[in-house]
């Protein structure tokens, strides 16, 4: 059984680092096909995609895992 939960951890702790990747990758991606902008309503709403990829990474966690979060209460 501890076998099986440090493997889980670790399949977990990837799944993570992937999904901030994908979160980096997708954030360079959309500021590479905006334009710089200098009002500050269009820099404030580049700004607030980021929470939106954040929820949706807890959304795909919780689905998976049950609620899994990194450092979180279960240990993991």
């Amino acid at each position: 059984m501890e076998l099986q939960s440090e493997q889980v951890r670790k399949q977990m702790d990837n799944f993570v680092h992937q999904l901030e990747e994908m979160r980096d990758l997708t954030t360079k991606i959309i500021q590479d096909a905006n334009p710089a902008k200098t009002d500050i309503g269009d820099a404030l709403t580049v700004r607030n995609q980021a929470p939106r990829v954040e929820q949706q990474q807890r959304r795909v966690l919780r689905s998976l895992g049950g609620g899994y979060t990194p450092g979180g209460p279960r240990g993991y």
